[in-house]
């Protein structure tokens, strides 16, 4: 047994060092084992000239042992027959073991956050607001003998924050099938399972926990019929606050003529002073989003002012749910022209903070500041913090500025200008526009002659994708991991698409239940990092309230770009169909689809 062993670990040919001699010929020579993960080998003694006889070899779960090398370098083959002239070392050599399946596993758990059901190279794993980037690490437990690490988005440099879009990649102990969770930090709801209070109810059961409840279903409302109708809600703590969506009559099944017409929020950080940060006079529609700058509140208090469409008298309150909208500037890759100094750098404008001095500040005559928010994303408004909003006084906000966004950092637009401001907070709404570069120029730096521009803060806001991770069909597939929802995911790396290679070529989302849709953005070849001749050429649009009549609102003949947006009359969907014509500028018959958005108006969410 042993000689066979011997003679399966041999090759022709001698190492020259082989048979060096270090002048201890009398002596024993001493060969070393290094397995390199292996289990241990006893080092053996072996006379000069002598020869190994080994009584055993290493193992290592999931590799096979393929031979000894005389240099780590494994470039150097131990020969059984090679002669012991000095004391040496031995390397091991391992090759993977193909027949162990769980050997090239690549999965994980998580106790924190939810996981995809795992089976392909990219999966998801969403986790809440306000989680660590240790807490997460510490959560996961990979599969048996995998191994994982968190990156940026890239999937490179190594995370050291936790973002939406970054990535946790499995890597198997043998095989080289990692697979990549991309990760989703959702939003949390502030106001979910809150205390809250009201004036008061209908009936017993439609009391204020209902419109806090998280549900829609079963009559799970709070309703009220008196002249003084307000509830409100305690965060527990002060809390950042920028978002309040709430659900009307029509969203719990009644009629829509029993959506709130007016109503207004106030917040409060003690419960007694209160601000009004939300006036609404006119609504009519299901759901309302209504976004404010970053306010510091402890209680939220709605005050329904007009309840119904008609002359019905009660108010019908299905949802209220208090949000921190996901600021897509917070901590991304910023560059100025200068700096007034070295810690008033372009990251102290991105990195959601303004106290301890934290600005951005350039004294020169052409200041900018210019962000990439990493992909092209959809933005519809920008929120500054000048001067007073750090602490300095109101005659050093800036007077005058304009911003511009570009797709790829050389063509840019200009979508807001302002010439005489005072505020020391500005918030400026555009029409959603398709932007990876954000840049802000100061034209006027202070309501003074003082010629230094200071940015506590510079925000970026987008309006909300309907169509991310909503359920989404196709008609095939090219390959097992290019699915439908790959184009509903919010990403386009790591080859995230759909892709179909049939001649009827559809792309079918469910938004859930009816919504109000303005506009569509594709992400076609070239903006998964594919050759520009595989962009989508023909396409079109269909919606659908009910998934049986469509009608056709969008028609392509010639796009050549990497995105595409096309806008339309507000229509009322719930399905939303996209046909691909003719995938590509070529021969290739194969539909890209990176990403499909879609996006409404204002309260639409």
């Amino acid at each position: 047994m042993v000689v066979a062993i011997i003679l399966s670990l041999m090759t022709a040919g001698v190492p020259a060092y082989a048979g060096l001699d270090d002048g201890g010929a009398s002596a024993q020579n001493v060969v070393s084992y290094e397995t390199n993960g292996g289990s241990v080998i006893p080092p053996q003694f072996v006379s000069p000239g002598g020869k190994v006889f080994f009584q055993s070899i290493p193992t290592k779960e999931c590799f096979n042992f393929e031979g000894w090398y005389y240099d780590s370098a494994l470039t150097q083959r131990y020969n059984g027959s090679d002669a012991i002239t000095k004391n040496l070392t031995l390397y091991a050599k391992w090759v993977a073991s193909s027949t162990n399946a769980q050997c090239s596993t690549a999965t994980l758990t998580s106790t924190i956050g939810t996981v995809s059901a795992g089976g392909t190279v990219n999966e998801t794993i969403t986790v809440g607001s306000g989680i660590k980037l240790a807490a997460l690490k510490a959560a996961i437990t990979p599969s048996a003998n995998a191994t994982f690490e968190i990156y940026n988005a890239d999937g490179i440099t190594k995370a050291t924050t936790l973002e939406t879009g970054m990535k946790i990649i499995v890597s198997p102990q043998a095989g080289t099938s990692k697979v990549t969770y991309t990760i989703t930090v959702s939003s949390p709801n502030l106001a979910l399972n809150r205390p809250a209070s009201a004036d008061s109810a209908c009936i017993t059961s439609q009391n204020a926990a209902k419109a806090v409840d998280g549900s829609v279903i079963n009559d799970s409302k709070w309703c009220s019929m008196s002249s003084n109708r307000w509830l409100q809600i305690d965060l527990g703590s002060v809390k950042q606050v920028s978002q309040f969506v709430i659900k009307h009559a029509s969203e719990g099944g009644q009629s829509a003529s029993y959506n709130t017409k007016a109503y207004n929020i106030q917040v409060s950080s003690n419960g007694t002073s209160w601000n009004t940060v939300v006036n609404v006079k006119n609504n009519t529609s299901g759901v309302t989003v209504d976004n404010i700058p970053d306010t510091q509140a402890r209680y939220i208090r709605l005050n329904v002012t007009t309840p119904t469409q008609t002359s019905d008298s009660a108010a019908r309150i299905y949802e209220f749910a208090v949000f921190k909208q996901q600021n897509l500037a917070l901590n991304k890759p910023a560059t100025v022209d200068s700096v007034c100094k070295a810690s008033q750098t372009a990251a102290k404008a991105v990195d959601g903070s303004e106290i301890n001095d934290s600005k951005w500040c350039s004294l020169s005559s052409n200041r900018w500041l210019q962000l990439d928010l990493g992909s092209v994303k959809q933005v519809n408004q920008f929120i500054i913090k000048h001067a007073a909003e750090g602490g300095e006084t109101t005659a050093y906000n800036t007077k005058a500025y304009n911003i511009q966004v570009s797709n790829n950092g050389k063509d840019w637009s200009t979508v807001v200008k302002v010439t005489n401001n005072t505020k020391s907070l500005t918030v400026d709404d555009i029409t959603p526009v398709s932007a990876r570069y954000i840049k802000l120029n100061v034209t006027t730096p202070t309501q003074t002659t003082n010629l230094a521009a200071r940015i506590f803060e510079f925000q970026v806001f987008g309006p909300s994708n309907l169509a991310l991770n909503k359920p989404a069909t196709v008609d095939s597939t090219c390959n097992a991991s290019q699915t439908a929802v790959k184009a509903v995911d919010g990403t386009v790396i790591n080859d995230s698409k759909w892709c179909s290679k049939s001649s009827n070529r559809w792309l079918q989302i469910d938004l859930g239940s009816v919504k109000q849709v303005n506009q569509f953005v594709i992400k076609h070849a070239s903006e998964g990092g594919e050759t520009a001749s595989y962009n989508t050429k023909a396409y079109n649009i269909q919606v659908s309230t009910d998934g049986v009549k469509w009608n056709k609102v969008v028609n392509a003949t010639n796009n050549t770009g990497g995105i595409s947006v096309d806008k339309i009359t507000v229509v009322s969907v719930r399905y939303i169909k996209l046909n691909v014509t003719t995938p590509t500028q070529t021969q290739n018959a194969a539909a890209r689809i990176y990403d499909f958005e879609v996006y409404g108006p204002p309260n639409e969410a």
